[in-house]
């Protein structure tokens, strides 16, 4: 079994997977201008199993990937050691 890191919580897992949600891909103005186009699309990225097990919501909206991102990572909770 081979070994990825988890996008979140960047640990080395064997059992992080590639993860795939709904997107609604949502761009800037500028984007539109250059030729970009929205839509319904699929997020993927990577995740350990304690990281999707906190994600509720099955989609995500976004203008990119990062804010894509940024949508999903504010289902995380972080915790202290």
């Amino acid at each position: 079994m081979s070994t990825a890191q988890c996008f979140n919580c960047d640990i080395v897992h064997q059992d992080v997977e590639m993860r795939s949600f709904d997107w609604d891909m949502r761009p800037r103005q500028k984007d539109l201008s250059r030729g970009h186009t929205g839509g319904l699309t699929t997020f993927e990225v990577d995740l350990c199993p304690h990281c999707y097990s906190q994600v509720e919501d099955q989609s995500v909206s976004g203008w990119d990937w990062w804010d894509a991102f940024d949508v999903l990572s504010s289902h995380f909770t972080y915790e202290q050691s």
